[in-house]
């Protein structure tokens, strides 16, 4: 049958409604022309003029409704005939559209599933930080992207020569394997270059079979590791056939670049196509799919009769997809029905063509838009980079006008952090900026619920939200979409928000969201990454100041100090503290890890409330609990060392003598930074003749310096005691450190019981200060170097005048010396006052004190050592009293 042309039969149309409206003696005369030709015409006007004998009981009339009747009824036939061919024609227009519809949804399905896949291995490079992946960073970063992007599981593997092979397979216990092509694995063969799998994750027992296996026995696989180190972002190539199993796959790979932008690894996986083909298949009203990739089938389907094309990681891939619905024709059985839902048809398909040229016009250029995204979200840097990026670009691609971006605030979890889009009034960003996870409002709600908010409309608002209606209509909002953003682990990254300026057709709703899903999914994967880059870096940083301030400790209580202060940051706790204690703790929150074998030392860690302990986290525990434990057990053997020298300290420093006729003061401070004691040493030793007030320095630090020490003061005492001059008891102890190449500066005096003399010998030491009734007289007089070197000649002792009430000090440099001070200034402002204290306690009071008091970062920090002696009465002879003498440290 042929159809006329559309002008034709719309003019046949509007005859016959006309002929349905006329009196039935004019039907005749209105359809004849255009149903049976010109011919009829002419024949009617040539009866007319010879009139036909017509019977009488039919009359004229009747005949003439009768002809007109059938004449009606032939019109409306063929008007219904063809109504029913347009009605065919619309439904297999409405067939191919829905066949469209199943190839567009199959692409978009395989589109977003491909696009996870590569978005997982964008950030592998966050992993190479120091230049080297480890174990348990990959497994961690593996395990969580594999998750999210529905992987079975990620390998990395490294390139190894084949001259290398003997000892990579000895370093790592691996025998390298090649494939079968069937699911079985076989010894590897000979090659110049090996691409070997050194991690898979997450462990089992699949994953476990693959370590070793040499990715270069697969051509395709070879391939698609050329292309991956030689250029940026992930490489998806095929088809092949996965390891274990022998099924139809994709190989994805990334390349793991250093700081150098030099690869120093690989990430891989295999994408399942059976897998990919069922889930497609399991799509309600999607049938016989099939997929080409660059002209190459992947999935051999019934290819439907539409298909879609999009481009990913530089691979065209073609859809093909049917509705799989059988038509079911259906003739009108009424004209007029016919012709109403013709011209019905006819206008709905009309706007029907309008609207789907239109959002294909809009589903191309989202498609653009979204590949432009998720490049542009690649690249970002930063937490607060990405979100600006996503509020910023997101809401163009579905015709928002104002898009934010809300995630957990970091200082405190109650709230959201927002970021608007640069666009937005600043007053009204600021006012929400910050929100309350309690407070009912679009993004919170969504945040809490961890579904899609959608209003599609300012009455749906002001139902929904009415506390800020006035804030909606003052920015001319009217509808809005939230999103929360997807990340597949038990803590959302927060929610994506989209405020349109007009309201929102029905019709509209499941693109929008469709297309706001999608952008949640890439900006929720792009926000995690962000953080793990951030938080990785940062961490480093921490880790890094933290071992250095644990190289420093000097005892365990800067240990726990350091424990105390550096690690909650570093880790995100509420608390650490090392515990002595062998039990764990009965908190579920708290974790506790042992510092050493057989020790009942633990560090415990308690999170942060609501705080999502991730594999990172445990394994960054671990190492730091090894660095405490390492140092705390250096500090505690520091510890003893201190603890043996102060006991040492104690017996050899000891209180002077309480003689009649002489008032005397030592006095003694260790250094900040010292480890005990030092060299430093006073002695004051009584006989019958005389009363000797010895000062040293013995140079270094720690045991030996104490040693020293102690034997010199040892020699002296025992000469000195028993009537030996200065200058022989001097010249022994210089012997006993020329013995042991050391080296001390020393003060010897002499005060003499029944005389006012003092005999003094200086053996390159600070000058003594002797405080007279006339002024300050300075033992200036510097006899021989210091002890330990040989002087070209024996030195003579220097004797001044020493009368009732004169005092004499002795002190070591720590008492005077300062970087930007002269010795003789630093001495002349620590002694000015001195002339007028009352007794040599507090004059050394009074030096010690004063010098703590101007410690600062010129100061030379070191040990201090004084000794003062003021003569009381006149000389007088009387017996001698037991030796007594001090050191110090």
């Amino acid at each position: 049958m042929q159809y006329p042309t559309p002008d034709g039969f719309t003019r046949a149309m509007r005859h016959a409604i006309g002929c349905i409206r006329a009196p039935p003696g004019d039907v005749f005369r209105r359809m004849v022309p255009p149903l049976v030709g010109r011919s009829a015409g002419r024949q009617r006007d040539v009866g007319a003029s010879a009139p036909t004998k017509v019977p009488p009981m039919l009359g004229r009339g009747r005949s003439s409704a009768a002809t007109g009747s059938v004449l009606v009824l032939v019109a409306l036939t063929v008007i219904a005939a063809m109504a029913t061919a347009v009605a065919v024609a619309t439904t297999r227009s409405d067939q191919r559209d829905a066949d469209r519809s199943a190839a567009r949804i199959a692409a978009d399905r395989f589109n977003t599933s491909l696009t996870a896949a590569t978005n997982s291995v964008a950030g592998v490079s966050a992993l190479a930080v120091d230049g080297s992946v480890d174990a348990d960073e990959f497994e961690a970063f593996a395990t969580e992207a594999a998750a999210s992007a529905g992987l079975p599981a990620l390998a990395f593997f490294v390139l190894v020569g084949g001259a290398e092979r003997p000892a990579w397979d000895a370093s790592t216990g691996l025998a390298m394997k090649d494939t079968d092509g069937r699911g079985g694995l076989v010894p590897a063969k000979a090659r110049d270059v090996h691409a070997v799998i050194r991690y898979a994750a997450p462990v089992n027992e699949t994953t476990r079979s693959v370590l070793g296996f040499d990715l270069m026995s697969d051509p395709v696989r070879a391939q698609g590791i050329v292309a991956a180190e030689r250029a940026a972002g992930a490489q998806l190539i095929g088809p092949i056939s996965t390891v274990t199993g022998a099924r139809p796959g994709l190989f994805l790979t990334a390349a793991v670049r250093d700081k150098t932008g030099k690869a120093v690894g690989f990430v891989a996986s295999g994408i399942s196509l059976d897998d990919a083909a069922e889930q497609l298949s399991a799509l309600t009203g999607v049938r016989d799919v099939g997929v080409v990739m660059d002209g190459a089938p992947l999935l051999e389907g019934e290819h439907g009769s539409a298909s879609e094309t999009f481009t990913l990681a530089g691979r065209t891939f073609t859809v093909f997809a049917s509705e799989g619905r059988t038509s079911n024709w259906l003739l009108p059985a009424v004209l007029t029905a016919a012709t109403v839902l013709l011209l019905v048809g006819s206008v709905r398909a009309a706007r029907r063509e309008r609207s789907e040229r239109a959002r294909e016009q809009r589903a191309g250029e989202r498609s653009q838009s979204l590949a432009a995204f998720a490049e542009a979200l690649v690249i970002a840097t930063g937490t607060q980079q990405t979100a600006q990026l996503a509020a910023d670009h997101a809401g163009r691609i579905v015709g928002a006008r104002h898009t934010n971006v809300a995630t957990p605030d970091p200082n405190d979890p109650s709230k959201l952090r927002v970021v608007h889009d640069s666009g937005m009034d600043v007053s009204l960003a600021n006012r929400y900026a910050s929100q309350n996870l309690a407070d009912d409002l679009p993004l919170t709600r969504a945040a809490t619920t961890g579904t899609i908010v959608y209003v599609a409309n300012r009455q749906e608002y002001a139902a929904a939200f009415p506390d800020v209606i006035d804030d909606v209509s003052e920015a001319g909002i009217h509808a809005t979409c939230c999103v929360p953003l997807s990340l597949g682990a038990e803590a959302s990254a927060g929610v994506i928000g989209f405020a349109f300026d007009h309201p929102i057709e029905p019709v509209a709703r499941a693109e929008i969201e469709s297309a706001a899903t999608i952008i949640s999914q890439m900006t929720g994967r792009a926000l995690d990454l962000a953080r793990v880059r951030d938080l990785v870096l940062q961490r480093a940083d921490l880790l890094a100041a933290f071992a250095r301030e644990l190289t420093t400790v000097q005892s365990s209580n800067d240990v726990a100090f350091a424990v105390t202060d550096m690690i909650p940051p570093l880790l995100d706790l509420e608390s650490a503290n090392v515990v002595d204690h062998a039990g764990g703790t009965a908190d579920p929150q708290v974790r506790s890890y042992p510092l050493a074998e057989g020790s009942d030392d633990h560090l415990v860690l308690r999170p942060r409330r609501g705080r999502v302990w991730a594999p990172i986290d445990e394994t960054l525990a671990k190492t730091v609990a090894d660095l405490v434990g390492g140092a705390l057990s250096r500090a505690r053997l520091h510890d003893q060392e201190r603890a043996v020298l102060r006991r040492i300290q104690d017996s050899l420093l000891t209180p002077p003598p309480d003689l009649d006729g002489f008032d005397i003061s030592v006095g003694y401070r260790s250094a900040l930074a010292a480890v005990g004691m030092g060299g430093d040493w006073y002695s004051v030793i009584d006989t019958p003749d005389a009363l000797y007030a010895l000062i040293g320095d013995v140079a270094g630090h720690g045991p030996g310096a104490v040693a020293l020490m102690a034997e010199v003061k040892t020699v002296l005492r025992h000469l000195l005691a028993n009537g030996a001059p200065l200058t022989e008891a001097v010249a022994h102890a210089d012997r006993t450190l020329q013995r042991r190449q050391a080296f001390a500066s020393m003060m010897v005096t002499r005060i003499d019981k029944e005389t006012n003399r003092l005999d003094y010998l200086n053996a390159g030491h600070p000058p003594g200060l002797c405080f007279t009734s006339t002024g300050i007289v300075s033992l200036d007089r510097v006899h021989r170097p210091w002890l330990g070197v040989e002087p070209d000649q024996q030195p003579a002792t220097t004797h001044i005048s020493f009368e009732p009430d004169d005092v004499l000090l002795l002190y070591t440099d720590g008492l005077v010396e300062h970087r930007n001070e002269s010795i003789d200034d630093s001495i002349r402002n620590r002694l000015h006052t001195l002339d007028t204290a009352p007794s040599t306690h507090e004059i050394v009071e009074h030096l010690l004190s004063e010098r703590e008091r101007r410690r600062n970062p010129s100061t030379i920090d070191d040990d201090i050592a004084v000794v003062a002696v003021r003569r009381t009465r006149g000389p007088r002879a009387r017996l001698a009293e037991p030796v007594a003498e001090g050191t110090s440290g």
